[in-house]
C-alpha cells in the first residue's frame, strides 16, 4: 500500500475469528473516508462496527473495542465537533462584523484598465480562455467580468428603450 503523507496508514486483518482491526496513524485521516464533514466522527467508528472491524489508533492511544475506551472516543469526538462549529460560528460573526464596518471580505478587484482590456478583447471575439492567457489572470476571473460584461450591455440596451 502506498505511504501516505502523515505517516502510516493500513487496514489490516487479524487472523482467526477476531474482528478486524483498523490500524491509522492520524484519526481524522482514517475516518474521513466514512466520515463526510456533515456526519460526526462517532458515526464513522459505528459505521466501521457495522462492518465487523473494530478502530484502534495507535498515535492518540485509542481502542474502540473495549467499552471504556469506545467512550472516551465519543467523548473526544464529541468535543472535537463543539470546537469545529464554534470555530466555524466566530468566523462567521468576524466576516459580519467587518461586512458591517464597510470592509472588504472578498477580494480586491482587478484593476480598470484591465477590466476594460477584457471587454475589449470579449468584444473583438476573443474567447475567454484566451483573454485569461494574454493577461496573465485565471479563467475564472475574466468569464466573472465577461459576464458583468454581458449584464451590462443587456441593461443598457433595455434602459434606452
Amino acid at each position: 500500500m502506498p505511504a501516505h503523507p502523515r505517516g502510516s496508514a493500513k487496514v489490516s486483518g487479524v487472523v482467526g475469528s477476531g474482528p478486524q482491526a483498523a490500524t491509522r496513524s492520524c484519526l481524522g485521516l482514517a475516518l474521513r473516508p466514512v466520515c463526510p464533514l456533515h456526519t460526526s466522527v462517532d458515526a464513522g467508528v459505528k459505521e466501521f462496527q457495522g462492518l465487523g472491524v473494530d478502530f484502534i489508533s495507535y498515535q492518540e492511544n485509542i481502542d474502540t473495542t473495549t467499552p471504556q475506551d469506545e467512550m472516551i472516543f465519543t467523548v473526544m469526538a464529541s468535543l472535537a465537533q463543539f470546537e469545529s462549529v464554534l470555530i466555524s460560528e466566530r468566523v462567521k460573526a468576524g466576516m459580519a462584523r467587518s461586512k458591517a464596518q464597510g470592509q472588504r471580505i472578498s477580494r480586491a478587484p482587478i484593476p480598470k484598465g484591465i477590466q476594460t482590456r477584457i471587454a475589449k478583447l470579449y468584444q473583438q471575439g476573443v474567447s475567454i480562455h484566451q483573454i485569461s492567457k494574454q493577461l496573465g489572470i485565471g479563467y475564472g476571473t475574466a468569464w466573472n467580468y465577461v459576464q458583468r460584461c454581458k449584464q451590462s450591455k443587456s441593461s443598457h440596451v433595455l434602459s434606452s428603450r
